[in-house]
């Protein structure tokens, strides 16, 4: 580098030598002690580390993102992994002055840093603070790569050369000194199948391997062009070497070790998002072959190494290329009756990806991954939060846990009622949670109101008709009962605009007042409050896939929808004991129907511990009737059991006594365990 050294010993350890530190034993790392490290970079004032399992790690200065870790990311003296790169098997890494790049085994090439010439090939000149893929080298089957100071030079298996970034000394070799952004052909070395090629800092080195010859271009001015003068050059010329000389030795003296890579088909490297590179069958075989005693070893090695290290961004397609290659491996397992929390794992990390593409999923597939994951949560860590509150104190003494016990939120939570017998399977906290609505309601806590990113004056008539009707008569007012009004851009003595209290609403601007008006009180006159809850809600619903959810959807799964379809209960309804066209069935069916719409909400809270609905309406709720034959049916009330949906109906006598018997359990069924 710049002012570094980075070697690596015949034991495998790493040292770094710094020029300013003026000890004279090397710095070694302990985080990458008892790795096999394949390869290592230095760039200006960085440095990269390729292991030989495939792991990368970079440290130094991060001023450019020339670590790949992240814009913000903080520039690192101790090796950092860069995990957006896991899962793509990488072939080699090169470091410029302030940009790095990584290439596939498919020839995938992947560049990040520095890109003020272009020289990631990227088309533009944006830094990158994480691996990009360089989609335009994409099936060009790269094999090397060499980066100078802030130009690039790749190699292809076909012996052809492209080159990009900055040209202002010719190193381009197009016989041109302009920057170019995205990889070019080097047109003055068609057809001469270059096998070797080195950046130095402002020049280029190609060895055409029949001929034996170098060719060199760039800046010469202290003769590193080898021609004898002190000139830059913008064309390949060839080398001049003396007698006796072999030109593979001169330049690997002069640049750094190359390693050339040789594949036996040419299909590895047509890698794409409609060409996975891979020999399925064969990986099916290989798998089948390491048999009973190694596959489950494998498994191990893939549980708690491999997936733990993928990330859900991915930095190009190959990346994905390992969601392939595992169901191979899963196939196995499972003929061995194995492999079941591989297969979780493996599905969690698939949704991972997915969640970043929300529109693939409908809201039923949203909410089943929701579900998983919060499950993969649970046995992972096989614990749960445990809340005992009184009915009549509810809100206070969760206040009270939250204070002196705070619980951890991405575990489940089970919730007893103080001197009640039910047991949380889901029903008992979806009381706890109406018992805390109609608390904080009563209590004037606050108010919600759950609306799209985007609020609209439909919106505001909701929250407040006076204000809403008031605005819409703007709208529609002339101009001269606008002047009277006297309005302009503020609200409640805040500008809604920068000196918004000098500039009257007219016809002409009347909508763009309206729009800030209600922006103004859904968004910026919350902003504060807004940041609290969003912090809050994040701390209580920690997973990520939150983002799969559109604003609306949020609203709806966490308010439940309020259209009651009532014949659609009676559709799900199943049986146990009985039939639908039994008469206790039938009077039961009856007296539901004839109910008021306020009983029948009370008989779901009675059912299911909400008259809310979930998603889907009553169609999606399980109702199971089980007829109890008992001789003193009569006497006895209905029973639900509201985590299960299973209503234990006596066989009255008559559907008077069964109406009496309904109403007086719908009407008293606050307490659990009591009915």
């Amino acid at each position: 580098g710049a002012s570094h050294v980075v070697l690596v010993s015949e034991t495998g350890t790493v040292l770094e030598w710094k020029h300013s530190c003026h000890a004279t034993i090397p710095r070694t790392f302990n985080n990458l002690t008892n790795k096999q490290v394949a390869e290592v970079a230095c760039g200006n004032n960085h440095s990269i580390v390729l292991t030989k399992d495939g792991q990368l790690f970079t440290w130094g200065q991060n001023s450019s993102g020339q670590l790949g870790l992240g814009k913000g990311e903080p520039s690192s003296v101790s090796p950092q992994p860069l995990k957006s790169l896991c899962g793509i098997p990488l072939a080699q890494i090169s470091a410029g002055g302030d940009h790095s790049f990584a290439l596939s085994l498919s020839g995938a090439v992947f560049g990040w840093g520095r890109n003020s010439a272009g020289q990631l090939g990227l088309g533009d000149r944006q830094d990158r603070y994480v691996p990009n893929c360089v989609k335009s080298l994409n099936q060009k089957m790269a094999v090397f790569i060499s980066c100078g100071e802030d130009h690039s030079a790749v190699l292809t298996k076909g012996g052809l050369v492209f080159t990009f970034g900055s040209g202002s000394y010719g190193q381009l070799g197009h016989n041109s000194l302009r920057d170019e952004l995205r990889p070019r052909l080097l047109a003055g070395l068609w057809g001469s199948k270059v096998i070797q090629v080195a950046c130095g800092r402002h020049h280029t080195l190609a060895l055409v391997g029949s001929s034996k010859t170098i060719y060199s271009f760039g800046c010469g001015e202290q003769g590193q062009l080898g021609n004898g003068q002190r000139t830059n050059q913008c064309v390949p010329l060839p080398v001049c070497l003396p007698p006796g000389r072999d030109s593979n030795n001169i330049l690997l003296e002069t640049c750094k070790f190359f390693r050339l890579f040789m594949f036996c088909s040419d299909k590895h490297y047509k890698t794409s998002s409609e060409q996975s590179g891979l020999d399925l069958a064969l990986a099916r075989l290989a798998f089948e072959k390491l048999g009973w005693f190694q596959c489950p070893q494998v498994q191990k090695v893939v549980e708690k190494a491999l997936l733990p290290s993928l990330g859900s961004a991915t930095a190009g397609a190959e990346a994905l290329r390992i969601y392939l290659i595992l169901p191979e491996l899963l196939r196995v397992l499972n003929k061995q009756q194995r492999g079941t929390w591989l297969t979780v794992s493996l599905a969690s990390k698939k949704i991972n990806i997915l969640s970043c593409y929300p529109f693939i999923f409908d809201m039923r597939c949203k909410c089943n991954i929701y579900k998983l994951l919060q499950l993969e949560e649970h046995i992972l860590r096989g614990c749960e939060n445990q809340l005992l509150v009184n009915r009549e104190t509810a809100l206070a003494d969760t206040f009270t846990r939250l204070k002196t016990n705070p619980l951890d939120y991405s575990l489940p939570l089970k919730v007893t009622f103080l001197l009640e017998d039910g047991l949380d399977y889901g029903g008992v906290q979806k009381e706890f949670f109406t018992l805390l609505g109609q608390e904080i309601k009563a209590t004037s806590y606050c108010t919600c109101f759950v609306y799209c990113s985007f609020p609209t004056l439909r919106d505001l008539e909701e929250l407040s008709p006076v204000e809403a009707r008031s605005l819409r008569n703007v709208l529609m007012e002339d101009e001269d009962v606008l002047e009277e009004l006297c309005l302009d851009f503020t609200m409640k003595g805040t500008d809604l605009i920068p000196n918004g209290r000098k500039i009257p609403v007219t016809k002409v601007n009347r909508q763009k007042y309206v729009d800030l008006y209600v922006d103004f009180v859904f968004n910026k006159s919350v902003e504060c409050q807004f940041k609290e809850f969003a912090r809050g809600f994040s701390d209580g619903n920690p997973w990520k896939v939150w983002s799969l959810f559109l604003p609306d959807e949020v609203r709806d799964l966490l308010y439940g929808t309020a259209q009651y379809e009532w014949n659609e209960l009676r559709k799900c309804a199943t049986y146990e004991n009985c039939g639908a066209s039994d008469e206790l069935i039938q009077n039961f069916w009856t007296v539901f129907f004839e109910l008021s719409e306020e009983n029948q909400k009370k008989f779901l809270t009675f059912m299911y511990g909400s008259a809310r609905l979930p998603l889907g309406g009553l169609s999606q709720l399980h109702l199971k009737i089980v007829r109890c034959v008992c001789a003193d049916a009569d006497d006895r009330f209905p029973v639900a059991q509201t985590c299960f949906g299973t209503l234990n109906l006596p066989n009255y006598s008559n559907i008077h006594i069964l109406q009496d018997k309904l109403v007086h359990a719908i009407t008293f069924c606050e307490v659990f365990g009591n009915m």
